[in-house]
Protein backbone atom coordinates (compact mmCIF):
# COMPACT_ATOMS: atom_id res chain seq x y z
CA UNK A 1 0.00 0.00 0.00
CA UNK A 2 1.41 3.78 -0.87
CA UNK A 3 1.65 5.74 2.23
CA UNK A 4 2.16 10.02 2.18
CA UNK A 5 3.82 10.83 5.60
CA UNK A 6 3.17 14.49 6.24
CA UNK A 7 4.45 16.61 8.71
CA UNK A 8 1.61 19.03 10.75
CA UNK A 9 3.95 20.93 12.66
CA UNK A 10 8.17 21.19 13.25
CA UNK A 11 7.48 22.42 16.81
CA UNK A 12 8.10 20.20 19.57
CA UNK A 13 7.41 19.76 23.12
CA UNK A 14 11.22 17.98 23.32
CA UNK A 15 14.55 19.18 22.16
CA UNK A 16 16.11 16.34 20.86
CA UNK A 17 19.80 16.85 20.23
CA UNK A 18 19.95 14.96 17.22
CA UNK A 19 16.53 15.65 15.85
CA UNK A 20 17.16 15.86 11.54
CA UNK A 21 14.10 18.83 11.38
CA UNK A 22 14.89 21.18 14.85
CA UNK A 23 16.44 23.58 12.52
CA UNK A 24 12.79 24.20 10.88
CA UNK A 25 10.97 24.59 14.72
CA UNK A 26 9.52 28.18 13.41
CA UNK A 27 8.41 26.88 10.12
CA UNK A 28 4.34 27.00 10.23
CA UNK A 29 2.58 24.44 7.59
CA UNK A 30 -0.92 25.70 6.73
CA UNK A 31 -3.59 23.11 7.06
CA UNK A 32 -5.04 23.97 3.19
CA UNK A 33 -1.21 23.08 2.26
CA UNK A 34 -1.47 20.02 4.40
CA UNK A 35 -5.00 18.98 2.98
CA UNK A 36 -4.17 19.90 -0.46
CA UNK A 37 -1.00 17.28 -0.53
CA UNK A 38 -3.30 14.39 1.37
CA UNK A 39 -5.89 15.23 -1.64
CA UNK A 40 -2.65 14.32 -4.01
CA UNK A 41 -1.76 11.49 -2.41
CA UNK A 42 -5.18 9.92 -2.73
CA UNK A 43 -5.16 10.90 -6.42
CA UNK A 44 -1.54 9.34 -6.78
CA UNK A 45 -2.78 5.48 -5.02
CA UNK A 46 -2.00 6.61 -1.72
CA UNK A 47 -3.89 4.66 1.23
CA UNK A 48 -2.03 5.14 3.81
CA UNK A 49 -0.90 7.88 5.96
CA UNK A 50 1.51 8.69 7.99
CA UNK A 51 1.32 11.81 10.70
CA UNK A 52 4.74 13.19 11.78
CA UNK A 53 6.25 16.17 12.73
CA UNK A 54 8.29 18.18 15.40
CA UNK A 55 5.49 16.79 17.16
CA UNK A 56 2.25 16.05 15.58
CA UNK A 57 0.14 15.91 18.95
CA UNK A 58 0.75 19.40 19.87
CA UNK A 59 -1.93 20.18 17.21
CA UNK A 60 -4.48 17.97 17.75
CA UNK A 61 -7.31 19.81 16.68
CA UNK A 62 -5.06 19.41 12.89
CA UNK A 63 -4.33 16.14 13.33
CA UNK A 64 -8.25 15.33 13.65
CA UNK A 65 -9.00 17.49 11.00
CA UNK A 66 -6.61 15.89 8.73
CA UNK A 67 -7.62 12.14 9.65
CA UNK A 68 -11.07 13.50 9.28
CA UNK A 69 -10.19 14.82 5.76
CA UNK A 70 -8.11 11.66 4.68
CA UNK A 71 -11.22 8.93 5.86
CA UNK A 72 -13.85 10.45 3.33
CA UNK A 73 -11.20 10.72 0.62
CA UNK A 74 -10.75 6.53 1.42
CA UNK A 75 -8.20 6.37 3.29
CA UNK A 76 -7.42 3.41 5.07
CA UNK A 77 -4.56 3.31 7.51
CA UNK A 78 -3.05 5.61 9.86
CA UNK A 79 0.37 5.94 11.79
CA UNK A 80 1.45 8.65 14.01
CA UNK A 81 4.77 9.36 14.91
CA UNK A 82 5.05 10.86 18.68
CA UNK A 83 6.83 11.58 21.76
CA UNK A 84 4.02 10.45 23.47
CA UNK A 85 3.57 13.77 25.06
CA UNK A 86 -0.33 14.33 23.43
CA UNK A 87 -1.26 11.03 24.58
CA UNK A 88 -0.34 10.75 28.15
CA UNK A 89 -3.55 12.31 29.19
CA UNK A 90 -7.33 11.16 27.89
CA UNK A 91 -7.65 14.18 25.79
CA UNK A 92 -10.09 15.00 22.81
CA UNK A 93 -7.27 13.70 20.44
CA UNK A 94 -6.72 10.14 22.52
CA UNK A 95 -10.65 9.76 21.99
CA UNK A 96 -10.42 10.73 18.24
CA UNK A 97 -7.99 8.11 18.03
CA UNK A 98 -9.42 5.51 19.86
CA UNK A 99 -12.50 5.90 17.18
CA UNK A 100 -10.69 5.56 14.46
CA UNK A 101 -8.91 2.76 15.31
CA UNK A 102 -12.59 1.04 15.61
CA UNK A 103 -12.75 1.53 11.92
CA UNK A 104 -9.46 1.60 10.83
CA UNK A 105 -5.95 0.35 10.78
CA UNK A 106 -4.04 3.01 13.35
CA UNK A 107 -0.37 2.19 14.43
CA UNK A 108 1.29 4.68 16.59
CA UNK A 109 5.19 5.25 17.29
CA UNK A 110 6.58 6.25 20.08
CA UNK A 111 9.88 7.39 20.10
CA UNK A 112 11.67 5.74 23.13
CA UNK A 113 15.25 7.44 23.98
CA UNK A 114 16.20 5.46 27.06
CA UNK A 115 14.77 2.91 29.84
CA UNK A 116 14.47 5.42 32.40
CA UNK A 117 13.94 9.32 33.57
CA UNK A 118 17.86 9.77 33.36
CA UNK A 119 18.66 8.73 29.79
CA UNK A 120 15.39 9.59 27.98
CA UNK A 121 14.96 13.07 29.36
CA UNK A 122 18.76 13.64 28.96
CA UNK A 123 18.68 12.89 24.98
CA UNK A 124 15.53 14.63 24.96
CA UNK A 125 16.34 17.63 26.82
CA UNK A 126 13.25 17.64 28.51
CA UNK A 127 12.79 16.77 32.37
CA UNK A 128 9.55 14.83 32.95
CA UNK A 129 9.46 13.45 29.09
CA UNK A 130 10.06 10.05 30.15
CA UNK A 131 7.01 9.59 32.79
CA UNK A 132 5.03 11.16 29.90
CA UNK A 133 6.15 9.05 27.10
CA UNK A 134 5.30 5.94 29.69
CA UNK A 135 1.85 7.31 30.59
CA UNK A 136 1.28 7.77 26.86
CA UNK A 137 2.16 3.60 25.89
CA UNK A 138 0.41 2.60 28.92
CA UNK A 139 -2.73 4.51 27.72
CA UNK A 140 -2.78 3.50 24.58
CA UNK A 141 -1.74 -0.42 25.28
CA UNK A 142 -4.90 -0.69 27.20
CA UNK A 143 -6.98 2.27 25.52
CA UNK A 144 -6.40 2.06 21.72
CA UNK A 145 -7.17 -1.07 19.61
CA UNK A 146 -4.42 -0.32 17.19
CA UNK A 147 -0.72 -1.29 16.28
CA UNK A 148 1.79 0.43 18.94
CA UNK A 149 5.95 0.83 17.55
CA UNK A 150 8.42 2.16 18.90
CA UNK A 151 11.43 4.19 17.81
CA UNK A 152 14.67 4.31 19.36
CA UNK A 153 17.55 6.10 17.84
CA UNK A 154 20.97 5.01 19.39
CA UNK A 155 23.47 6.87 20.65
CA UNK A 156 26.59 6.63 23.17
CA UNK A 157 24.05 7.71 26.26
CA UNK A 158 21.60 4.59 25.57
CA UNK A 159 23.83 2.47 23.45
CA UNK A 160 24.39 0.17 26.61
CA UNK A 161 21.14 -0.18 27.72
CA UNK A 162 19.31 -0.82 24.66
CA UNK A 163 18.13 -4.35 26.12
CA UNK A 164 17.07 -2.83 29.24
CA UNK A 165 14.68 -0.25 26.44
CA UNK A 166 13.58 -4.25 24.94
CA UNK A 167 12.92 -5.00 28.70
CA UNK A 168 10.70 -1.90 29.41
CA UNK A 169 8.96 -1.73 26.73
CA UNK A 170 8.15 -6.01 26.34
CA UNK A 171 5.03 -5.92 29.15
CA UNK A 172 3.29 -3.63 25.97
CA UNK A 173 1.11 -4.64 23.00
CA UNK A 174 4.53 -3.43 21.31
CA UNK A 175 4.61 -4.85 17.42
CA UNK A 176 7.83 -3.56 16.49
CA UNK A 177 10.43 -2.39 18.53
CA UNK A 178 12.83 -0.41 15.89
CA UNK A 179 16.21 0.33 16.73
CA UNK A 180 17.65 3.53 14.29
CA UNK A 181 21.19 4.58 13.50
CA UNK A 182 21.81 8.27 14.04
CA UNK A 183 21.44 10.31 10.87
CA UNK A 184 24.84 12.21 11.94
CA UNK A 185 28.29 12.09 11.17
CA UNK A 186 28.88 12.66 15.01
CA UNK A 187 27.17 10.18 17.13
CA UNK A 188 26.18 12.21 20.63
Amino acid sequence: MRSLNVKVTYHCSNNCRFCFSSYLKDEEISSANLLEAIDRGYEQGCRSLVISGGEPTLQPSLVMEIMQHANLLGYESYTIQTNGSGLSKKNSLFHFLQKIAAEKQLSISFSVHGHDSHIHDAMSSKIGAFYSLIQAIENTSANIDGTIYTNTVISKTNINSLNKIADLLLPYRIKIMQFSVLHSSEIE
